[in-house]
């Protein structure tokens, strides 16, 4: 049994002497059950809040949310305390910070303040994964390739059933909320299957599987990719059926196809792909005040985001707050925590990670990005770096706040920043490998070594 072998590259863990002293033991088994449980969230969200609802049983909903913040504890405990990561000190003081200035700014209850930190505080649960990743171990593999074929068949199922969380009304705490919401986009129906939000179904039904198609065999990704194309369709999210076929040719061509370099070019197309960051302002420059719609009416959505989505908060801060164009507005605003707060009518949907970031937190995320940006070369793991490139691409049009499992996986492309102040884990793994150099791997580990770092 060779290293290609589909059961070896399914099996493979990475051995003890490669993981961080940072979020072992019992720490990393809750940070994985909180990074599957959000999964498990996000991809039904629909059907569970319904069902959650029905037998009373809604503050379930939140067990994740309340795991992240213990999460956050423990981030800062290892990262800040114990770690003394400049990067990790530096985020926490600018989200504090920021948090203070939202509730200034958008005159926030405690209820409300509450909503904007749950907003945020997944990035740091995919941060924790600092030299690290959520498929180290099989079951997590199997858990996603799971989630992943429920939310095609429940995506592919929408058409035919009438799905009964569909515009369903829910109370959670005395607040209201429909939990299925059935969206249009010109003439047809953008279908969210069991998660009831077609941008989240789509979401859920690709990202997963760029988390996890390294470790199946060949025959089975392209069945798995024929499944998800089928229900991206459906979805009709322009951003993610883009990305597929962006994927679809570079795994063609590099995985199908084995190229030496392939690491090489994954790590080049992660750095290069950070320019996606200035999407919003060359498309401002070069398509500001043109009707896209003339051209096509496909581009409403991006023309709408050019003309208003994109620009209108700046406008709203430069008349209600000028500081915040440089200091940001605080944690939430212009996001879905604005919309239940006395500003509510100055909410716009910004639909850019980066951009809403910088709203939040202001010019320190700048110099933030800049560091992220330089750490890329220090990202060893070949599946983190195609997951920097999609997420990139993806943001170009999506905030990934909200659903939280999106947040969590852009917070997992910033994790390895905070690998640059670890000179003690540095020391420990060449320690490792120098302890262990004596005795000659057997084949069984050679091969092992071989998936890890490449299958």
């Amino acid at each position: 049994m060779n290293a290609e072998t589909p059961v070896r590259r399914w099996r493979v863990t990475v051995p003890d002497a490669q993981q961080p002293e940072w979020f072992s033991g019992w720490q990393f088994k809750f940070l994985m059950a909180a990074f599957l449980m959000y999964a498990l969230r996000d991809a039904l969200t629909g059907s569970l809040r319904f069902y959650l609802g029905k037998v009373g049983l809604s503050p379930i909903w939140f067990v994740p949310d309340l795991m992240a913040f213990v999460i956050f504890g423990l981030f800062v405990n290892q990262m800040i305390l114990r770690n003394r990561s400049l990067p990790a000190t530096l985020f926490v003081a600018n989200v504090f910070v920021s948090m203070g200035i939202g509730i200034v700014f958008m005159r926030m209850s405690p209820a409300i303040a509450t909503t904007a930190a749950k907003a945020i505080v997944p990035l740091f649960v995919g941060m924790a994964f600092s030299g690290r990743t959520p498929t180290e171990h099989w079951f997590p593999r199997a858990f996603l390739y799971v989630l992943v074929v429920i939310s095609c068949i429940g995506i592919l199922l929408s058409p035919h059933v009438a799905f009964p969380w569909i515009g369903a009304e829910i109370d959670t705490f005395g607040v209201k909320k429909v939990v299925g919401k059935l969206w249009w986009a010109e003439g047809a129906v953008r279908h969210g299957g069991f998660a009831g939000d077609s941008t989240m179904a789509a979401f859920m039904t690709f990202f997963p599987f760029l988390l996890i198609f390294r470790y199946l065999p060949k025959w089975l990704n392209i069945a798995t990719m024929a499944l998800i194309y089928s229900a991206l369709a459906l979805t009709t999210s322009k951003t993610a059926i883009g990305l597929f076929w962006m994927f679809a040719i570079f795994y063609a061509i590099f995985y199908i196809f084995p190229v030496k370099q392939r690491f090489e070019v994954l790590s080049r197309a992660a750095l290069a792909s950070y320019v996606f960051v200035l999407a919003p302002a060359i498309l401002i420059i070069a398509f500001g005040g043109v009707d896209l719609t003339e051209i096509s009416r496909s581009l409403f959505s991006l023309g709408d985001r050019i003309n208003r989505s994109w620009q209108m908060p700046f406008v709203h801060l430069n008349n209600l707050f000028p500081a915040g164009i440089l200091l940001g507005c605080g944690v939430g605003c212009f996001s879905y925590p604005m919309g239940y707060s006395p500003l509510a009518s100055y909410a716009v949907p910004v639909d850019n990670f980066y951009l809403t970031t910088y709203l939040f937190l202001g010019f320190p995320f700048v110099l933030f990005m800049i560091a992220q940006i330089l750490s890329v070369r220090r990202v060893k793991e070949e599946g983190k770096l195609l997951v920097i490139v999609a997420i990139n691409i993806y943001t170009i049009t999506v905030a990934c706040y909200g659903p939280s499992f999106a947040t969590i996986i852009v917070g997992y492309t910033f994790s390895d920043l905070f690998l640059r102040n670890h000179e003690h884990w540095t020391r420990r793994f060449k320690r490792d490998q120098s302890t262990s150099a004596a005795p000659r791997p057997t084949p069984a580990e050679r091969e092992t070594t071989g998936v890890l770092q490449g299958a």
